[in-house]
């Protein structure tokens, strides 16, 4: 620790409470188990013993299942993709980790076969973290978060008011209302010309995985 002076995204767990102060939580998403065609079917964690299950080594579900569950045979591996691709290929059983990160990481990797087949009862709890001792930067972020969490509140509230407002003037009088399309002398409307959408890019989510968990 000391060379980084804050964590924007990682999870509060009994050992790293010792040597970090946390916000409260941001991101809250299940713990999922995710199996293969033709592997074991079981969707519950205690269903799994005796398997061997996949986890990406030193994260957050890694650590909770070696402390909760020391009984279960987990294998540590670098990161989410290597061990979606060890459950593709056979060799292990399962594999456990963020609901958010799996889906992404998965649907990258076009794994044919692997699916979601339970959550566990545990939670994926997304916070920003700052070494001990810097507890004032860390309640910074949280008074900052506190007062957005307001504004947003305030802004929603206003424009609320605005749109019941705009409703009960149009309804108040007609004449206010926007004038329907202009007919033909055959009766039919007038439509502008089609316009295609602009294009657009799909946004690829931010892996809740990425970088320190």
């Amino acid at each position: 620790m000391g060379q980084v002076d804050q964590l924007p995204g990682v999870m509060s767990t009994p050992k790293r409470q010792e040597y970090l102060i946390f916000t409260r939580p941001y991101l809250d998403l299940p713990i999922a188990i995710l199996a293969r065609n033709g592997g074991p079917q079981s969707r519950k964690l205690n269903e799994r013993y005796g398997l061997k299950i996949a986890v990406v080594a030193d994260y957050a579900p890694h650590e909770l299942l070696r402390q909760q569950h020391p009984d279960l045979n987990l294998l540590p591996l670098r990161n989410i993709a290597a061990a979606l691709q060890a459950l593709a290929t056979n060799q292990v059983d399962a594999m456990v980790g963020d609901l958010a990160s799996s889906v992404w990481s998965l649907r990258q990797l076009k794994l044919d076969g692997v699916y979601i087949s339970g959550e566990t009862l545990y939670r994926y709890q997304l916070a920003m973290a700052a070494p001990r001792g810097q507890s004032m930067l860390v309640g910074t972020r949280q008074t900052l978060r506190r007062a957005q969490h307001r504004r947003n509140r305030c802004l929603a509230g206003t424009l609320g008011r605005q749109r019941a407002g705009q409703t009960q003037r149009l309804a108040r009088n007609p004449a206010l209302r926007p004038a329907s399309p202009a007919r033909s002398a055959g009766g039919h409307r007038h439509h502008p010309a089609h316009q295609p959408p602009p294009e657009t890019r799909d946004a690829q989510p931010r892996s809740a995985g990425a970088g320190t968990t």
